[in-house]
C-alpha cells in the first residue's frame, strides 16, 4: 500500500479489511511515510502486523526522507533512485513517468519483490514432506517477517534488507540452513 495518512479515519473500515487480511494470512505491506525525521509513520502503516517500509539507497543507508524509527521492525529497502515504469501514453505527465524518484512508496514494491522472491525460491529449492514440515509458514505474515528479520543487516539503525547481501558469497546449503532453522522446521522422523 503506497499511500497514507497521519490518522485512522472513523469508521475505520481500512483497519478492518486489514484484519480480514491478515486473519486469512495475506501479507500487507505499506510505506512508512515521506515526512523525514519530522513526521512519524502514516497509516496503514502503524497498524499492527502491517510490514511497514522504509527507504534506503542503493548501499542501504537510510533516506534522508523516512519518518523516525518505531517498534521493533524498521525494514528497509532501496526506494532511491527508482525509475518507474508505466505506459507514458495513459499520462498527461508523459516525461514525469520517465524521471527517476525516491519515495518509500517504491521501497515498499521492492520489498514485495523480495518477499515474492523468497517464497519462490524456498517453495521450489525446500518443498514441504512427511519428513520436513514448517513450523512457521515462509508464505504466512509471521513468516514473512521472520524471513526478512534474518535477512535484515543494521545500517543507520533501520533493517537493510537485500537479497544480494543475505546471500552473497554464501553457498545453497548455508541458505537453506538458515531459513529451516529459523523457520523452526521440524522434523517427524
Amino acid at each position: 500500500m503506497s499511500f497514507g495518512s497521519s490518522t485512522a479515519f472513523a469508521p475505520d473500515l481500512m483497519g478492518f479489511e486489514i484484519t480480514n487480511c491478515l486473519r486469512d494470512d495475506i501479507m500487507l505491506f505499506a510505506s512508512a511515510s515521506n515526512d523525514c525525521g519530522e513526521g512519524s509513520r502514516i497509516y496503514p502503516a502503524m497498524y499492527k502486523d502491517v510490514m511497514s517500509i522504509h527507504s534506503a539507497n542503493w548501499r542501504g543507508e537510510k533516506s534522508g526522507f523516512n519518518p523516525e524509527r518505531y517498534g521493533q521492525d524498521n525494514f528497509s529497502t532501496v526506494g532511491e533512485c527508482i525509475r518507474p515504469v508505466w505506459d507514458p501514453s495513459n499520462t498527461t505527465e508523459s516525461q514525469s513517468c520517465l524521471q527517476y524518484r525516491d519515495e518509500t512508496s517504491y521501497a515498499t514494491t521492492v520489498a514485495v519483490a523480495i518477499a515474492a522472491f523468497m517464497i519462490a525460491y524456498i517453495r521450489k529449492t525446500m518443498p514441504e514432506t512427511e519428513e520436513h514440515q514448517w513450523g512457521i509458514k515462509p508464505w504466512s505474515p509471521e513468516g514473512i517477517v521472520t524471513i526478512f528479520r534474518l535477512m535484515a543487516k543494521d545500517i543507520d539503525r533501520y533493517d537493510w534488507i537485500s537479497p544480494t547481501s543475505f546471500t552473497s558469497e554464501k553457498t545453497k546449503s548455508w541458505i537453506q540452513e538458515q531459513l529451516r532453522e529459523t523457520l523452526r522446521a521440524s522434523s517427524s522422523n
